[in-house]
């Protein structure tokens, strides 16, 4: 089940990746996948849906922890920048990883981050009110999204 954390961007699994109902009915123009190996809804194409892939891998050596974090740190700022001119053509996502815990929470929060230039505390807080599914507390993925914070704090000064 996907849940639409603001206007026109939903968070999801792989199930709402595949419902032609839902991708339909909410007129989803744009499915970031941000897993490695969950593969495309074959559909997708003759829907008039584009898809993207943001492997953002979460099954590594804890050694390998921060090369990892890295570089999904340096994806983010990208991936924002395609949701948000795609939010602004009023065009709607869908995010979605294997079960819409960690990789596809984890970019929603970094969007709300970029766009808003809310804290992570607060904008993990909001989430988790509308999506009580996160898992991102404690979640590897969370230094990547604290060097964000970090990063997007400091562009505005």
């Amino acid at each position: 089940m996907a849940i639409e954390i603001i206007y026109g961007l939903y968070i999801g699994n792989k199930k709402s990746a595949f419902d032609t109902n839902f991708l339909i009915s909410r007129k989803i123009s744009l499915i970031i996948n941000t897993t490695n190996n969950v593969e495309f809804f074959n559909c997708c194409e003759k829907m008039g849906i584009k898809c993207i892939r943001a492997s953002i891998q979460d099954n590594f050596q804890e050694s390998e922890r921060s090369k990892h974090n890295r570089n999904y740190f340096y994806q983010l700022r990208g991936l924002c920048e395609i949701i948000d001119n795609k939010l602004e053509n009023n065009n709607n996502i869908l995010v979605h990883c294997r079960h819409g815990k960690y990789q596809s929470t984890c970019l929603i929060i970094a969007y709300i981050m970029y766009k808003t230039k809310m804290k992570l505390d607060d904008v993990y807080e909001l989430i988790s009110l509308k999506y009580p599914m996160i898992k991102m507390k404690n979640h590897l993925f969370l230094e990547a999204l604290q060097l964000f914070e970090d990063e997007n704090r400091n562009l505005d000064k």
